[in-house]
């Protein structure tokens, strides 16, 4: 690609021949300014696809769009991996709640980092901003603007929360559409930041390039069908940033006359269409950085709307977000959001569109909506109550065996327990609560918590087909997202028993790291039992170790049936999908293929509850240590020794470890420190 900008005096090195957003002025920033353009959201892949809710595999209920992003800003849009100091900052957030923020000073890597547990982070960036000094020279200055995070589908970073987009009704008294009800949520898209085009075409640029964006670019890009084209010409600083900006983590941007352009054929880009919406006229709303992270000419006229007529949806019926039935604590509540309407009935007599509820019951709505040939009523979502109970104590638990200085439990006949201080703050979580050395009293409140789990089936549940082992050298993995935590209780295998042998089974992220294996013979059809805890992530891999099968079977298949389509272009019904919580999405080998684990049975945590109320403790050392010289016993005395439990051990007092026990003599108990 020919740089035009080495020859003109306007470059990120040369401010001379740059011109201020005020042409009065020789002093300046130089400022982008981001927009969405109509144009390209109505005419790219000729304009949006919709899909039908059912029937389009993982399309359903889709609207894929295409998005461009041009900068008709006076500077480029640039934004850098590493701070004004060099040093790299990323973010790690994990399943515990705890975030950490690593600093590393590397201003020119491309290295991919990863958190910890083998997550990627949120790395911050640096937006830098040009300026034109009076006297001709250029200089900058970086200020911190939002991040961005790697995306593996991708094999690069995407500047995070840098569009949003979503179906809307229009408000004829209302101007601004980004005030106008929302139908259908879409994603909030992040874009790797990079000149895909310039706002007209230009062969002194790129020789070899076809592409036409004209009309893409426009002095007001808010008014659908309105703004006046902007071509190359018109832009007094065309170019300045280079036109060279990419994918790398060290650089990012959008040159000035230049713009970014998302396709609808890429990941993430769509909207996600509400099950129970109607055919009808909607319009589409785009916002570009909708949280104000970048410094721009212009921050008020980053959106755009298109009107789109969807053809491939229901006549309508109304509905609630929250489907079926909900568990709620006691004292909390729950809202409930209906399908978008222009009146709102519930069976509790309330008229707004979402209601707070917090008693048991059964809640359904009638929705009117314009776009809909008839008023319908809702299916009923359940309230549920959860109540949970203080814990109790253990018989184990002994107040009257808290020694100073000593360890001690609190032992309860609940596991799932939450401990508070005195200020209400939590301390631990489980129990017993353990204290290895007792110095003060102890003031503790106890509540239990209850859990209840939901339980459902999902995958092949059976092999099929003629076709039963692959061949030798095929170790396949089955891929899949947890949309949220959930434990895999078991899984399904099939084989013949000439193939008896041990198998590990393993799962593996997204990095390729194991984070479960199990080992089990395997001699005939069976169930395993994994109890896996699987915590929310995506692109899982679940397989056999290939290693663990050369040395059992003498090769990489591990000797396991797997299913395979019939060869006439059919191929299997991935996802797989518990809404929600787990997309079983292809094999390693692809959709023509199921290997080695069928029905899976998933558990998933439903409603958690606290006891309002609290197991009260109060515990007071005592100065009671006994030195071991002060016990004396007869050698036919008989000796019951206790840990501080009060569990019995069964082993002479000779032989006891050193720590601290009661014994427990025929006239006497005396607790002792070995």
């Amino acid at each position: 690609m020919f740089n035009f900008n080495l020859i003109a005096q306007c470059t990120i090195y040369d401010a001379t021949d740059c011109q201020c957003a005020n042409p009065n002025e020789t002093d300046c920033d130089l400022l982008p300014d981001i927009q969405v353009s109509w144009f390209g959201l109505e005419n790219v892949t000729n304009g949006p696809t919709e899909y039908s809710q059912t029937g389009e595999g993982e399309n359903n209920g889709r609207l894929r769009i295409s998005v461009s992003t041009p900068n008709v800003g006076h500077g480029p849009l640039t934004v850098r991996g590493a701070g004004p100091d060099g040093y790299r900052t990323f973010i790690c957030s994990y399943q515990d709640g705890i975030t950490d923020t690593i600093s590393i000073y590397d201003p020119y890597s491309e290295e991919e980092f990863y958190c910890s547990d083998g997550s990627h982070p949120e790395q911050i960036l640096w937006q830098r901003i040009y300026h034109r000094n009076s006297d001709g020279s250029m200089s900058h200055y970086d200020r911190q603007a939002g991040s961005m995070t790697y995306h593996p589908t991708h094999g690069h970073n995407h500047t995070n929360d840098w569009g949003v987009f979503t179906l809307r009704i229009k408000d004829e008294n209302e101007p601004d559409p980004r005030n106008w009800p929302i139908v259908s949520d879409g994603a909030k898209l992040g874009f790797c930041l990079m000149d895909y085009g310039t706002c007209s075409p230009d062969n002194t640029i790129d020789a070899y390039s076809n592409d036409d964006y004209t009309g893409h670019c426009r002095d007001d890009n808010t008014q659908y069908q309105q703004g006046e084209v902007l071509y190359n010409v018109d832009f007094p600083n065309f170019g300045l940033g280079g036109g060279n900006y990419g994918c790398s983590e060290v650089v990012q941007g959008i040159s000035s006359g230049w713009l970014d352009l998302y396709g609808e054929w890429l990941e993430e880009q769509w909207i996600n269409l509400d099950p129970n919406i109607c055919n009808g006229e909607y319009w589409i709303v785009g916002i570009a950085d909708p949280n104000n992270y970048f410094l721009e000419e212009n921050s008020d006229n980053n959106y755009s709307a298109i009107p789109f007529n969807l053809a491939l949806q229901n006549n309508g019926t109304s509905s609630i977000d929250i489907q079926g039935s909900i568990e709620i604590c006691e004292g909390e509540s729950v809202e409930l959001t209906a399908n978008y309407g222009n009146s709102y009935l519930w069976s509790n007599g309330e008229t707004t569109q979402s209601i707070s509820v917090s008693e048991q019951g059964s809640y359904s709505v009638t929705v009117e909506n314009p776009n809909c040939d008839q008023i319908v009523e809702s299916a009923p979502t359940n309230v549920f109550k959860v109540y949970a109970d203080p814990p109790t104590l253990s018989s184990f638990y002994n107040p009257n065996s808290a020694c100073l200085g000593e360890p001690f439990y609190i032992d309860l006949n609940e596991e799932n327990v939450t401990w508070y201080n005195e200020n209400d703050e939590l301390i631990f979580v489980g129990s017993p609560f353990y204290v290895p050395s007792l110095e003060e009293e102890l003031h503790l409140f106890a509540k239990q918590i209850v859990e209840n789990f939901s339980t459902d089936n999902v995958g092949e549940q059976y092999h099929s087909g003629n076709s039963e082992y692959s061949g030798e050298e095929y170790n396949g993995f089955m891929t899949f997202d947890a949309n949220d935590d959930f434990i895999l209780k078991s899984i399904d295998v099939f084989t013949d028993n000439i193939y008896s042998g041990n198998r590990t089974i393993e799962l593996k992220n997204e990095n390729n790291q194991i984070i479960h294996d199990t080992t089990v013979f395997i001699n005939s059809d069976a169930t395993l039992n994994l109890n896996w805890n699987i915590n929310e992530g995506q692109n899982y891999k679940i397989g056999t170790n290939t290693d663990s099968n050369l040395v059992n079977f003498g090769f990489a298949n591990p000797m396991l049936k797997r299913s395979r389509s019939d060869g006439w272009g059919n191929s299997f019904d991935y996802p797989y999908v518990i809404e929600n919580i787990i997309s079983i999405n292809d094999s390693e080998y692809g959709n023509g293929f199921y290997y080695f684990f069928y029905n899976w049975k998933v558990d998933w945590v439903v409603s958690s509850c606290e006891s309002e109320e609290s197991l009260e403790v109060l515990v007071t050392p005592n100065n009671c240590s006994v030195s071991i010289d002060e016990l004396t016993f007869d050698s036919n005395q008989i000796l019951n020794i206790y840990d501080l439990l009060g569990r019995k051990i069964y082993s002479s007092y000779e032989n006891l470890e050193s720590g601290t026990y009661i014994i427990e003599t025929k006239t006497k108990k005396i607790k002792i420190t070995k």
